[in-house]
Parts: C-alpha cells; structure tokens; sequence
C-alpha cells in the first residue's frame, strides 16, 4: 500500500472522536451517554442562596468576561466546575467504551488515535511534548524570577509574568492573573480578570511607559 493510500485510510479513521466499539449493545450505549452528557451540560445550573439564584453556562460566561470582582469570579468558576462532576461515571464509561472502539481500529487506546492525528507517530508526539516542556519548565518552578531575568537580558522597560498554572488563569478558561515588572519598580500584580480587561491594563501600562 501506498504511503497517500495509507494516509487517506488513517484520515478516514481518525475522521470520528470516539470510535465505537463493534459490538451493537456498546455502539448503543456509546451514543446514548454522548448524548446524555451533551444535555446534562446544556442543563445544567449553578444555584446559590437556596436555588434563587441560578445561572446557566452563557450567563457564568459573561461574568468570567465582564467582571472585574475576584470572588465573584471564582465563584463562577467554581460554580460552573462544580456541575461536571456529576459526569464523572458517564465519562469513565465513555472512555472505557471509546477506548474499545480504537483497539477495534487498530490504536493502543483512544488517546494514541487522537495522537496519531499528528505528522508524527503517538508515540514520539509525546517525547515532542516532553521536550518542549522543558523549555518552558522555569515559568512553572519560578515565574517572577525567570521573568526579571528575562527583562535584564534583553533591556526591556516592561515584561509580563502570566501564570498558566493557576486553575482560574492560564489557556482553559477565560480569565487571567499576570504580573508586570519593569527594571525600576516592583513588580506590579494585576487582579483576576478577563483576558480581554487584562490586555486593555497591559496596554495603558505601555502607553504610559511610552509617554513618560
């Protein structure tokens, strides 16, 4: 077989997220908790005040983007976190059943078929992952300081320090917390907020840098 044939066949599998298992029972149940989880999820409500107060993931989203109060932005995080974790059998079923479905094409399970879906083999996708994790190991182990010895080594007037390791910061959700230093003054903690009022703070402090 062809290389461009054996492409377009492992294109062709890796075309569905979670492969079903070839027994009709598990292909059934497969689909009914995919379903099932996608409408837990759209239901699902985080309450307070004994059920007064209820929010749905559109109306916690907008506080995670409009509000600049930190309690009130991780409860909402938090509120919101906290609904999944009635999924929690569901998706260990899930997995066990995808799992099954991608040893039936030919992966080791159903993570290595996501991988696969990469210019390079499953396995090597995860050496690739670790290398360049240790690129980026310092900011995890001593952010400030890497950050200040950036800012020395290549002359700035400001860096900013954004701690992804927090969970209500970082990649995942949309909120920020992120440290400025400039070489004279101490560094400056911005408070939790959104990525987009973070982005508005860094760009007055540049203003201000450069009118100064």
């Amino acid at each position: 077989m062809s290389a461009a044939a054996r492409r377009s066949i492992d294109l062709l599998r890796q075309g569905v997220s979670a492969p079903a298992p070839n027994d009709p029972a598990k292909r059934a149940e497969l689909a009914t908790i995919m379903a099932g989880m996608e409408a837990k999820y759209g239901e699902a409500r985080y309450c307070k005040d004994g059920g007064k107060d209820c929010r749905d993931e559109v109306q916690l989203k907008t506080v995670l983007e409009e509000s600049r109060n930190y309690d009130e932005l991780l409860d909402a995080w938090k509120g919101w976190h906290d609904q999944a974790r009635g999924l929690r059998p569901d998706y260990v079923r899930f997995t066990d059943l995808a799992n099954e479905g991608a040893r039936t094409l030919g992966y080791k399970d159903l993570g290595a078929m996501w991988r696969s879906g990469y210019d390079m083999p499953a396995d090597d996708f995860t050496r690739e992952a670790a290398r360049l994790y240790q690129q980026v190991e310092p900011l995890y182990k001593d952010l400030q300081c890497y950050a200040r010895g950036k800012l020395a080594a290549k002359r700035l007037d400001l860096i900013v320090a954004n701690d992804i390791t927090a969970s209500d910061a970082g990649f995942s959700v949309d909120t920020n917390r992120v440290v400025l230093l400039t070489p004279a003054r101490v560094p400056e903690p911005l408070e939790l907020a959104s990525k987009a009022r973070i982005s508005e703070m860094i760009m007055a402090r540049v203003a201000a840098i450069l009118e100064s």
